[in-house]
């Protein structure tokens, strides 16, 4: 519009989300105008044409760790939790999640899922967020679900937790599977994008086919029977992600962009 001041953007979606023509007139301006366009994954950059402004920057470890490690034995823990921390969106696979646990849950009489997140003040997403509570009474499930509105300490959450799902339909990265892992959580995601740069399959979580509710049922089975490779997946995410997302990369890499983009102004 104008304006001389250097601006620098970010993609924080996948392209194939949005109508083609829409998108592709969007790129266009962004591309012309923009200094550098940053693509948060290598998911999206993948759906990018080849551009000399386009880079990839991850998204650093978003909090410090405030809480020691909460993991304790099997011996004195009554209650497992599959944990879902997710606000609720269509498309964010609470519906998902449901299902596979509606298969589950006999052979798997200690384990509860828990829901975290809000419905961000919409009807839309309070009308699915009731619908989810009708569907689990009929699974026969909803005693052994749990329901919690939107919540600022997301550590303790994790913590309490003994394995993450995510099986969203989409995502261009994945802050969810990336806080799971940095605290030390074995994460289940759907291969929709982005977790599959962050989990590394049967290291530190298991990643399932999209929408597939079997393959989740499988994988969900085989973690929450298997107590030392949720232990030793643990670990190994959390040094891990130190190691690939640390903020100190992320902030030197995005400092190069500001750089560049203020000297070329």
């Amino acid at each position: 519009l104008g304006n001389n001041t250097p601006y620098v953007t970010h993609i924080r979606f996948l392209p194939n989300r949005f109508p083609k023509r829409l998108f592709n007139f969007w790129l266009r301006l962004h591309l012309r105008y923009a200094e550098r366009v940053i693509a948060v994954s290598q998911s999206v950059l993948n759906q990018l044409p080849q551009h000399s402004k386009l880079t990839l920057v991850y998204d650093e470890l978003p909090i410090e760790e405030k809480y020691p490690d909460l993991t304790v034995s099997d011996a004195s823990k009554s209650v497992f939790i599959f944990l879902y921390l997710s606000n609720f969106i269509k498309g964010k696979g609470q519906d998902f999640a449901l299902e596979a646990f509606g298969k589950v849950h006999y052979q798997l009489p200690d384990w509860k899922l828990r829901f975290v997140g809000g419905d961000m003040g919409l009807k839309k997403n309070l009308k699915y967020k009731e619908s989810l509570k009708q569907r689990a009474i009929k699974l026969g499930i909803f005693e052994k679900t749990e329901w919690v509105s939107f919540t600022e300490d997301v550590e303790l959450e994790y913590k309490h937790a003994d394995i993450v799902l995510n099986f969203s339909e989409s995502e261009s990265f994945s802050i969810t599977c990336l806080e799971a892992l940095s605290f030390g959580r074995p994460v289940i995601a759907t291969d929709c994008g982005g977790p599959r740069e962050i989990i590394d399959h049967e290291e530190t979580g298991l990643l399932v086919a999209n929408r597939d509710i079997n393959s989740m049922v499988n994988a969900m089975m085989k973690l929450a029977l298997d107590r030392k490779s949720r232990l030793t997946m643990g670990i190994e995410a959390k040094k891990r992600m130190k190691i690939k997302f640390g903020s100190g990369k992320t902030i030197e890499t995005i400092q190069t962009v500001f750089d560049t983009a203020l000297k070329q102004k």
